[in-house]
């Protein structure tokens, strides 16, 4: 891994010649900082074109990314009054950046009745390709879920 080495102040006076460890380090840095390099600074995730996401809502402006990775897992404890709880996780999907939206697909649903917990995880890719532009989650019921969701933005050829 390539090191990051912080300028020093006088190495960036205009009126000084520029000298060979200075050179390396405006040569070397752009590396170090795609590289995560210690003491680097961090590339921020909207500056990678990524979508990372872990909260209940709709995310738009996905047009450059075509898949999206999810994993989510839905939990629910029965009462034991024999009523059935059940805890459902979807998404939707749109392709106009959110101002309508299709049909709610369902990723996982969990029920019990008895008070055992019990416990189910979903994993996909969706696939947005060059049709949807957006993404929104929810779930629905008496239990809970958490999700996680990851989307590279891909670059044209």
């Amino acid at each position: 891994m390539t090191t990051w080495r912080d300028p020093i102040t006088g190495e960036t006076d205009p009126k000084k010649p520029i000298r060979a460890e200075w050179a390396e380090m405006v040569a070397r840095n752009p590396m170090a900082l795609a590289e995560g390099s210690l003491n680097a600074p961090k590339i921020q995730s909207e500056a990678m074109n990524i979508l990372i996401a872990s909260t209940f809502a709709a995310f738009t402006g996905l047009d450059r990314c075509d898949k999206i990775a999810v994993v989510a897992t839905c939990s629910v404890t029965g009462s034991g009054s024999g009523g059935d709880e059940t805890e459902t996780f979807e998404y939707r999907l749109s392709t106009d950046n959110g101002s309508t939206w299709g049909s709610w697909t369902i990723g996982v649903t969990v029920a019990e009745g008895s008070t055992v917990t019990k416990a189910a995880t979903f994993s996909a890719i969706v696939a947005l390709g060059t049709t949807y532009d957006a993404i929104e989650f929810r779930r629905t019921g008496d239990g809970s879920t958490s999700f996680f969701a990851l989307g590279v933005q891909g670059v044209s050829p």
